[in-house]
């Protein structure tokens, strides 16, 4: 198994905490893409990566009553 294998494979504390958090609040992605008025591949871009997150969708998660230790 190379880098890249070792890499795809890994997931990252934010995306085990978002989904946590989408189970404890009975939400699907597609939910939460809409209220952030994002599509879904924009929405995942932002999990993998959550310091490209803008405050206004951290509000807007605020909204929907996620709680990230994470962020």
């Amino acid at each position: 198994m190379d880098t890249q294998d070792t890499q795809d494979i890994y997931i990252k504390p934010f995306e085990i905490e978002f989904t946590s958090e989408l189970r404890r609040l009975g939400l699907k992605k597609y939910e939460v893409a809409e209220h952030l008025n994002m599509t879904m591949p924009t929405l995942q871009t932002r999990i993998l990566n959550p310091g490209k997150l803008k405050l206004d969708e951290i509000d807007g998660l605020r909204e929907l009553k996620f709680n990230f230790e994470t962020i």
